[in-house]
């Protein structure tokens, strides 16, 4: 996969954590994309793994 523009880290508060997103400027709105998202429960609190 080739991607253009710069990479930076993205903190999602409802997982608490950060991800690698690519920042495109040129856009008039925002979307994420997931893929291969395993959910999983930890000491009682539900969230999901770093890809």
């Amino acid at each position: 996969m080739i991607v253009i523009g710069e990479i930076e880290q993205v903190y999602v508060m409802g997982v608490k954590y950060a991800y690698y997103a690519h920042i495109d400027t040129g856009a008039t709105t925002s979307s994420l994309h997931a893929e291969s998202i395993v959910p999983f429960e930890r000491d009682g609190d539900r969230g999901s793994p770093s890809i």
